[in-house]
């Protein structure tokens, strides 16, 4: 089993592509660029792609979403993240020229989890936990069985998600935090949308965030 880190796009946003050793995937995050860098390990590793887990909204985590979706692999998004992702082009700060992948079809195989739920995918156990502030439908995905949770960019290694664009909310966050991240077994590796992993008890230690 093995979790492979792909930077991404103009922004460096990390996917992670979930190798479960068994032929199957799964994939955290869709950055523009990130189908084109992605694909050829798949094929390479002849994986079937069984789920792509959206963190959240924000154009830089989601605009080549739609390409995953029209090879037929279901994509999971709270539903705060819905019109972010349905129109990626509308909510991004600066254009890019040639890129326009508007209009995703929401296919029947899409999922709405909001944040509550327990799914088994690709033969692995994945709680979903909603954790908004940086965005509104901001999700985190725990593995049990990886020690790991991916974290989009509610965390950082010793930093936290920004909160100056529409819809964030720096107390939201720090909550969200609290209830979602901190109480993760100390042990668990964090990957977040950007920059390096780190760990729960790291940053409880020396995150300057956490001091409360």
């Amino acid at each position: 089993m093995q979790i492979h880190t792909i930077p991404s796009g103009p922004l460096e946003t990390n996917t992670f592509l979930i190798d479960n050793g068994a032929g199957e995937a799964l994939l955290i995050d869709a950055p523009p660029g990130g189908y084109g860098d992605v694909m050829p390990l798949v094929r390479e590793k002849g994986l079937a792609l069984r789920a792509v887990l959206l963190t959240h909204g924000h154009f830089d985590h989601v605009l080549d979403a739609a390409l995953f979706q029209k090879d037929g692999v279901p994509l999971y998004v709270h539903p705060d993240s819905e019109e972010m992702v349905r129109d990626p082009n509308r909510w991004m700060p600066f254009p890019f020229p040639g890129v326009d992948l508007s209009g995703l079809s929401w296919a029947g195989r899409d999922v709405f989890p909001e944040g509550k739920e327990t799914l088994e995918l690709a033969g692995l156990t994945v709680n979903i936990r909603h954790a908004p502030g940086h965005c509104p439908g901001s999700l985190v995905f725990h593995f049990p069985r990886l020690n790991a949770a991916f974290v989009g960019d509610v965390i950082f290694y010793r930093s936290i998600g920004r909160t100056d664009l529409p819809g964030g909310d720096m107390a939201v966050l720090m909550d969200s935090i609290r209830r979602e991240i901190v109480t993760l077994p100390d042990g668990t590796l964090l990957y977040p949308g950007h920059g390096p992993s780190t760990l729960v008890e790291e940053e409880k230690e020396h995150n300057p965030y956490l001091s409360w």
